[in-house]
């Protein structure tokens, strides 16, 4: 199960993925303060779109920079 998990947060070269990471925590807390403010009844602060926007593009951006990744063992 520990294997399975850092698999997630690692990157292709078997370390881990700082933008994986970050964009799941931010993710993480998002959830945990909208869930927090539903169930007090209060409005959740402007921040939290921020941060969850962030951490989507975080988690995007680690797909997007493997476009520019060299791969020569690619056929055409």
């Amino acid at each position: 199960m520990y294997k399975t998990i850092l698999s997630l947060f690692s990157s292709k070269k078997g370390s881990l993925s700082s933008k994986r990471l970050a964009g799941f925590i931010g993710w993480i807390v998002c959830s945990a303060v909208l869930v927090m403010c539903t169930v007090w009844n209060r409005q959740a602060p402007d921040m939290v779109n921020t941060i969850i926007y962030a951490s989507a593009a975080l988690l995007g951006l680690d797909s997007v920079t493997d476009i520019w990744k060299s791969d020569n063992t690619r056929t055409r």
